[in-house]
């Protein structure tokens, strides 16, 4: 007795110190108060805390003006193994991006080491510090490899005692079909946003970045381009002009593009500043599998602007970055740089010089948190290519998927995946479908680190910036969806009981803006319930 009435006491004042601060809250306190801070409080008494919490969520709804609106909201406990809350949990909603939980969750069961490899292998013998014969490249689908990368794996090759190379580095990109437009292979009718080529070898997220500076008045452009790689260069054209303005004098010595987010992804477009003098950069292929840039304009002393451009050979690129880092770590390759022939692409383990390991979690993070639709179709792809009875990708990925979530007891019943990111408007998935794959991976070895890759409200990722200052501050992770006519947000939560909840919300229709309102609001919701005894 005296413990439920300690724990009244100290749940009233915990809530009461939460209304103080949340004072953008838009459940009402009184309400709360009289239906919720009553003698208290057992779970088996919990038939008329849900009947609170499912008209709280009914008048959000009614609140939201969801005319015209399909929608789909489910609230389920992890805890308790049962639904709280549904409406219309089986209707079968365009998901934008929180189709990346899909992507995640199959992925995951397909990668039981939880890594991507990427192996440096060669087909040749090592004597007297000499390796006779080529390195090769095997591009397994991680989309995160940097220079940095390959800077270590350079030391590791270094360290088996190799000091030249008399050979090749050739690169295989075979891992994927040669589809490399999610437009294309989505088969959609309308391109919602651009990505970077989705290759199984990939460097600096297939993007290069291209510098160009002032020098002195007069002389032509200075120019670099990240990475480097020989299979990038440029041509400069441009010069740099004497005339600065006073009010620019010291405070715009470096200009990076802009970053916009647009449907979960983040993107480059140029800077807009007025500017007299601009600076232009087209990108060609040459006939030696080089990529050109051509840099036009000019740029006044003392400034600099970077661009960044789509790698038109991504494999290639790759290999040259891996022959400029072997250089600078001291191995000389004496030969170029190419695509494996057919009778190439035979990789034995027993010739591994160094292997890259990616910690697919590291993958998750940044896919989940940002909403990074190229890693999601990096990761769509590994899903295609792991499948032995299509040669397409798209189709292996859409076969295999569905078999997964079958053979995991996902509810898939009218779902439709059409690509990993959710930029797709044909995908098709349930409010029940997504809080079971939450439940799912909760009750996995890695669930709770799975769900540390997403967002948290208030705090990172695509919800750094929503439900400040209310009861889901910090407490509510999700991933967030959008499209110009979809609007959701699936992941947990947790309540002032400590009971973990799933949740999944999906709005179709013309006002995303007010979509996100409601989602907010019913965050906060159902980041502040408990239970309560039902007598009163």
């Amino acid at each position: 007795m005296k413990l439920r009435l300690l724990y009244t006491i100290l749940l009233i004042a915990i809530t009461s110190n939460l209304f103080s601060q949340k004072k953008n809250s838009k459940i009402e306190k009184t309400v709360v108060i009289e239906e919720t801070f009553l003698p208290l409080i057992s779970k088996s008494d919990s038939a008329h805390s849900i009947k609170a919490l499912t008209r709280d969520i009914d008048n959000i709804i009614q609140r939201g003006g969801l005319n015209n609106t399909d929608y789909s909201v489910a609230v389920y406990s992890l805890d308790e193994g049962k639904f709280l809350y549904k409406k219309n949990e089986n209707k079968s909603l365009t998901p934008a991006s929180t189709t990346k939980l899909v992507t995640s969750f199959v992925v995951l069961n397909l990668l039981k080491n939880q890594q991507i490899h990427t192996p440096i292998y060669h087909n040749g013998k090592i004597e007297k510090n000499t390796l006779y014969g080529d390195l090769i490249i095997y591009g397994k689908g991680d989309p995160l490899l940097s220079q940095r990368d390959f800077d270590s794996i350079a030391v590791v090759i270094k360290n088996r005692g190799i000091k030249t190379v008399t050979g090749n580095i050739y690169v295989d990109d075979s891992y994927f079909d040669d589809n490399t437009s999610r437009f294309k292979y989505s088969r959609d009718a309308d391109e919602v946003e651009a990505l970077a080529p989705i290759t199984p070898l990939s460097i600096e997220r297939n993007k290069a970045l291209v510098t160009v500076r002032g020098g002195s008045s007069g002389s032509y452009l200075d120019c670099d381009v990240y990475p480097n790689s020989e299979s990038l260069k440029y041509l400069v054209y441009g010069k740099t002009t004497g005339y600065i303005e006073e009010k620019e004098k010291g405070n715009r010595n470096y200009v990076e593009p802009l970053i916009k987010q647009q449907y979960g992804d983040a993107f480059n477009f140029e800077d807009t500043d007025n500017d007299a003098y601009r600076v232009s950069i087209s990108s060609s292929m040459n006939d030696e599998n080089e990529q050109i840039f051509i840099i036009r304009g000019n740029l006044r002393k003392g400034r600099s602007r970077a661009y960044r451009y789509y790698l038109k050979d991504p494999a290639i690129a790759t290999a040259g970055v891996l022959k400029s880092s072997l250089s600078k770590a001291g191995v000389k390759v004496l030969g170029g740089i190419e695509k494996c022939s057919e009778n190439q692409k035979s990789f034995d383990s027993k010739n591994t010089l160094g292997i890259i390991k990616r910690d697919l979690f590291e993958v998750l993070d940044v896919l989940n948190k940002n909403s990074d639709n190229y890693i999601a179709e990096n990761l769509f792809k590994i899903i295609g290519a792991h499948n032995p009875l299509f040669d397409d990708n798209y189709y292996g990925a859409q076969d295999l998927t569905y078999k997964i979530l079958k053979n995991q007891k996902i509810p898939s019943k009218g779902l439709y995946i059409n690509d990993g990111s959710g930029l797709s408007r044909r995908n098709l998935v349930t409010t029940e479908a997504l809080v079971k794959i939450i439940e799912n991976i909760s009750k996995q070895s890695y669930g709770e680190r799975f769900i540390q890759c997403l967002a948290i409200a208030g705090s990172d990722g695509t919800l750094r910036k929503r439900m400040k200052n209310t009861a889901a501050e910090d407490i509510l992770i999700g991933k967030t969806g959008t499209l110009r006519n979809v609007s959701a947000l699936t992941g947990v939560t947790t309540t002032l009981d400590g009971e973990k909840l799933a949740y999944a919300f999906i709005f179709n229709g013309n006002n995303v803006g007010k979509y996100k309102s409601v989602e907010n609001e019913l965050g906060e919701l159902i980041s502040q319930f408990f239970y309560f005894n039902e007598e009163h």
